[in-house]
């Protein structure tokens, strides 16, 4: 079953790790380090950055079709949701999707049907981890975690047009928090496993992620899966939440010092910690006999909506005022994970947001020719997570489909109202006849540039043509 084969998964993890991950680890002797998975500037993406939607994996164990039920409301009022399903069990899904109290918007639920063989319901461990690039694109990374299947990540990254780089580094998603530019904080498991040491593991962030800094937090005692979004978490590129135990129990006794103890891992670091309350650790077995660590760390962010979740605790509003504190304008949504906690999880083991496009550039050619005598103007719509360089924001043109290109800096058009920044720039100066080639590069103030048609000019550019000269009665 899912949840079990997670389980043992994991204890394989911690237990028989040279066994488990041996074709890793022989590599790792050899010494070698793995290339970069992109030539230029590339960053994962921070976790409050505008993203399409989330990805899920459907499950039928108790508890669980609620909480995926209650994701779905939420997030389909205006963004996309794709479900993996087994294979023949999309209208029974989606069935239980219509019969919930409260609206879901199937029109926004996309089902991927896949092997049913896949650990479903971890997603936020096995899914697809997103890269931006200095070209203004996104791409997939897909880890080599020991439950799930690489396939996956490949199926949906060709789904959505995106290039995916299949990896042999084994670690799970939920281990790996980013600060959208060159650090991420993560568990020590891995080394304390013997699976990798930790300039191994640095040079798998480096290659893959573009990571210079990799900040290291100490696993819970008596807490199975050792990930790191169960204790700490990147808020955004300077601070971040560490875990903090206030009602003090048996099974947490060492655990709140472990805690302070991460806290001051981050001393000489950009990051400035804020603790947030954890509930206390319920010590009544949980699926795999091990005891019960909620946390409020486990957040999901879709663009203003935060997915909180809760436990019926004394730590819940606690930890709803501390989200709204730190994510001011932001909507908080509890989510009752009471059936999570139950197999050692959290929102981010089966959640993974899917990234919207970094850098968009927007235009509308003109669909018939025009007037050489009278000027027009050429707009450039933009639309990034970042600022826009309004000095890089470049028009390129010639005469003809030969010869070099002109590049004319474009100007901001202060009269447009739509969404985005309006740049224009004049046309002037043609002969009746000419054939204008032009396309369009914009650079945002962090090196990101795009183009547009993509990959221009040698994917393509756009035509402006010029009337041929009339009888001058005719005007």
């Amino acid at each position: 079953c899912t949840a079990c084969s997670h389980a043992a998964v994991i204890e394989g993890f911690q237990h028989y790790g040279y066994s488990l991950f041996g074709y890793n680890i022989r590599q790792a002797e050899t010494g070698s380090r793995p290339a970069a998975v992109y030539p230029g500037m590339f960053y994962s993406p921070l976790a409050t950055l505008p993203v399409d939607g989330i990805v899920i994996s459907w499950d039928w164990h108790a508890g669980i079709p609620l909480i995926l039920k209650q994701i779905c409301h939420i997030v389909t009022d205006d963004l996309k949701v794709w479900i993996r399903v087994d294979p023949g069990e999309v209208r029974k899904v989606e069935s239980e999707l219509r019969s919930y109290t409260l609206s879901i918007n199937l029109r926004n639920v996309e089902f991927i049907e896949f092997d049913k063989n896949v650990n479903s319901l971890w997603m936020g461990d096995y899914g697809p981890i997103f890269i931006h690039t200095e070209e203004g694109d996104r791409e997939i990374i897909s880890l080599s975690c020991p439950y799930g299947s690489p396939g996956f990540n490949a199926e949906f990254g060709n789904l959505l047009g995106l290039k995916v780089h299949q990896t042999e580094y084994v670690e799970f998603g939920g281990n790996l928090s980013f600060d959208g530019r060159a650090s991420v904080v993560m568990a020590h498991t891995p080394v304390d496993m013997g699976i990798y040491s930790e300039g191994e593991i640095r040079g798998f962030q480096k290659a893959l992620f573009n990571v210079d800094t990799v900040i290291f937090q100490d696993r819970l005692k008596s807490e199975m899966t050792g990930l790191v979004d169960v204790i700490s978490r990147t808020i955004d590129e300077k601070s971040v939440f560490v875990g903090r135990y206030d009602i003090s129990s048996s099974c947490a006794a060492g655990n709140d010092f472990l805690l302070d103890g991460n806290v001051q891992k981050f001393a000489y670091s950009k990051f400035k910690p804020y603790r947030l309350s954890m509930p206390p650790v319920n010590a009544g077995a949980t699926t795999y006999g091990y005891p019960m660590t909620p946390s409020h760390i486990g957040a999901i962010i879709v663009n203003e909506k935060i997915l909180l979740p809760v436990f019926a605790s004394l730590t819940d509003q606690a930890a709803v005022a501390m989200y709204s504190q730190r994510y001011q304008g932001c909507t908080i949504h509890q989510i009752d994970c009471r059936a999570l906690a139950g197999y050692m999880a959290t929102l981010t083991s089966i959640i993974r947001t899917v990234s919207h496009d970094p850098f968009e550039l927007f235009h509308e050619p003109f669909d018939y020719e025009i007037d050489s005598r009278v000027p027009e103007s050429l707009s450039l719509r933009t639309v990034g997570v970042n600022k826009v360089d309004t000095t890089k924001i470049s028009l390129f043109y010639r005469v003809g489909n030969e010869g070099p290109f002109t590049e004319s800096l474009m100007y901001i058009d202060t009269y447009a109202e739509k969404k985005g920044q309006w740049f224009k720039s004049l046309m002037q100066g043609f002969k009746p006849g000419d054939v204008i080639n032009y396309y369009f590069r914009a650079h945002d103030c962090k090196g990101m540039y795009e183009t547009l048609p993509e990959d221009a000019p040698d994917c393509g550019v756009f035509e402006l043509r010029y009337s041929p000269e009339k009888d001058p009665a005719y005007y």
